[in-house]
C-alpha cells in the first residue's frame, strides 16, 4: 500500500475519531446523585447544569428529573436503558423548557419509557427542533401549557395526552409535518402560526386527526382525509386544505385573508348546541355542505 494513501487513512481515522469523540463530550446524562432538581449540577454525568451546547440524555432512574427553573438543552433524549427502575420521566409545571441552539436542531425523542409531565409548562423546539413519541414513550399534559415546535411532529405508537395545551407550528421557512405510524392523532388546540404559504400538513400513516379547536393564523394547512374539531374553527389568513371530511362542533369563522379549498369533501356541520359560520369574509365557498345536529341552530 503506498505511503501517501496509508497516511490518508489515519488521518481520516483521526478526523472521525475527534466527531465522536466531540460528541460523547457533548453528552450530559441524568444521574439523579443528589435530589430531583434538573438545575443541580451534581445531578449530571458532567458535573454540570445542562446548557444549550448539552445533548441531554435521560434513562430509567430511582431518581427522576423535576425542571424547578427556566432551562435548556441541544437535544434531549430520553431512553431505555437497563435500569429496573419504571421509567425515564421528566415533570414540569410552569416552567420553559428551550431546547435547540444555532446551527443545531432542538429534537426531543422519547423512546421506551421515556415520558414528560407537565401542567402549564411551556416546551419549545427550536431551530427546525422535531418531537418524536415512539412507541411505549409519552407526553402527558394536565393542564394547559405548550408546545412551540418548529420541526415536524412524529407519533410512532407512543401517547399524546393533550389536556388544555395548546400546540403551535411556527417555522417560517420550511414546511412541517404531523406524522408517523400512529394512524389518528390527537391534540387540543392546534395552532398555525408560519410565515405566508409554508405548509403545515398531515401524513405517514396519519389519516385522522381530532383537535378540540383550530387555529390558522398564518401559513397553510392541509388537513388529512378525517379531520375533526370538536370545538371552533379560526382561519385568520393563509390557506386551509380539506381532506375528504370536515366535522365542526363549535363556530367557523374565516376572515378576508384566508382561503379555505373545500375540494371534493365534506363539511359537517355537527354540533349539539347553537354554532356560527361568520367571519369578515363577505362569501364562503364549501363543497358538500352539511348540516347534522344533535341540537341548536347553525346560523350564517
Amino acid at each position: 500500500m503506498p505511503r501517501s494513501f496509508r497516511l490518508t487513512l489515519v488521518l481520516v481515522a483521526f478526523v472521525i475519531g475527534l466527531a465522536q469523540s466531540a460528541h460523547a463530550q457533548l453528552d450530559n446524562i441524568w444521574t439523579g446523585t443528589t435530589s430531583t432538581n434538573w438545575s443541580i449540577a451534581s445531578n449530571w454525568s458532567r458535573g454540570s447544569i445542562p446548557t444549550n451546547a448539552d445533548n441531554v440524555r435521560i434513562p430509567r432512574a430511582a431518581i427522576l428529573p423535576s425542571l424547578t427553573a427556566a432551562s435548556v438543552a441541544r437535544t434531549i433524549t430520553f431512553i431505555d436503558s437497563l435500569s429496573a427502575s419504571a421509567s425515564a420521566t421528566l415533570t414540569m409545571a410552569a416552567n420553559t423548557l428551550t431546547v435547540g441552539v444555532a446551527g443545531f436542531a432542538g429534537d426531543i425523542t422519547l423512546n421506551n419509557v421515556g415520558a414528560i409531565t407537565a401542567t402549564t409548562g411551556t416546551i419549545s423546539l427550536t431551530i427546525g427542533g422535531s418531537l418524536t413519541i415512539n412507541s411505549g414513550g409519552s407526553v402527558t399534559f394536565t393542564g394547559a401549557g405548550a408546545i412551540n415546535i418548529n420541526g415536524n411532529w412524529t407519533n410512532n405508537g407512543g401517547t399524546f395526552t393533550p389536556g388544555t395545551s395548546t400546540v403551535t407550528f411556527n417555522n417560517n421557512t420550511t414546511a412541517q409535518t404531523i406524522g408517523g405510524t400512529a394512524a389518528s392523532q390527537t391534540f387540543n388546540n392546534l395552532t398555525i402560526n408560519k410565515a405566508a404559504g409554508i405548509l403545515l400538513s398531515v401524513g405517514g400513516s396519519t389519516t385522522s386527526l381530532t383537535v378540540n379547536n383550530l387555529t390558522e393564523t398564518l401559513g397553510n394547512f392541509t388537513a388529512p382525509a378525517t379531520f375533526n374539531v370538536n370545538g371552533n374553527v379560526t382561519l385568520t389568513a393563509g390557506t386551509f386544505t380539506a381532506g375528504t371530511d370536515v366535522n365542526v362542533a363549535g363556530n367557523w369563522s374565516r376572515a378576508t385573508a384566508a382561503v379555505f379549498t373545500p375540494g371534493t369533501g365534506t363539511v359537517t356541520f355537527n354540533g349539539g348546541a347553537a354554532q356560527t359560520l361568520n367571519g369578515t369574509s363577505a362569501t364562503q365557498t364549501f363543497n358538500n355542505f352539511t348540516v347534522s345536529k344533535g341540537g341548536g341552530t347553525l346560523t350564517v
